[in-house]
């Protein structure tokens, strides 16, 4: 079982998942909470992000993950938008590039809400992605030590599917363990 799922079924820590009984508790429970079964391992940093997440949500959307999606009509750029720009702030960790794609590819996945736009989500441009595109010929090696890698990244994965139908999100998961793994020799069935 997962971490985020230990988290969830023990009913000691599960409330991390409810931004009002976050707020409602104290730091330290909070923490404990959140390190148990190491959903936060930077425990200061993270538990810090968590708060903050939790707050905003529970002052600005009553707590509500699906009011905040519905604020922006369930549009993926329009929140995408709100969390990068209008209040980055608010969102720290979870308005980067890579985590903000990736959270909207979890949404869309996992939560009874219909997103649109979905193909404007990009690819979450991480270590393994990115190591992933040099692999596939899709950044040089220039492009993969430059600053902007992610961009670039994000940028070819987009061209590279851009008339083929496909999402660049659909490939995060395949590519990652791809990546994880040591780039294992894929073999053909049949």
């Amino acid at each position: 079982m997962g971490k985020r799922k230990k988290t969830y079924v023990d009913d000691q820590t599960n409330f991390v998942f409810s931004p009002e009984s976050v707020c409602q508790a104290s730091y330290q429970e909070v923490q404990e909470a959140l390190v148990r079964y190491r959903l936060a391992v930077k425990k200061n940093k993270q538990t810090d992000i968590w708060l903050r997440l939790c707050q905003t949500l529970e002052q600005e959307f009553g707590g509500s993950v699906l009011t905040f999606i519905e604020s922006f009509d369930n549009d993926v750029v329009k929140i995408r938008h709100y969390m990068q720009v209008e209040v980055k702030g608010y969102f720290s960790y979870l308005s980067e590039k890579k985590l903000c794609n990736y959270w909207l590819f979890l949404l869309n996945q996992y939560v009874k809400v219909k997103l649109k736009n979905v193909s404007k989500i990009e690819i979450a441009a991480d270590t393994h992605i990115i190591k992933a595109s040099k692999k596939l010929g899709l950044i040089n090696k220039e492009q993969l030590t430059s600053s902007q890698v992610q961009d670039i990244v994000i940028k070819a994965w987009s061209d590279l599917l851009k008339n083929v139908g496909d999402n660049p999100i659909d490939f995060q998961t395949p590519v990652w363990l791809w990546a994880r793994d040591g780039f294992p020799t894929i073999v053909a069935e049949g």
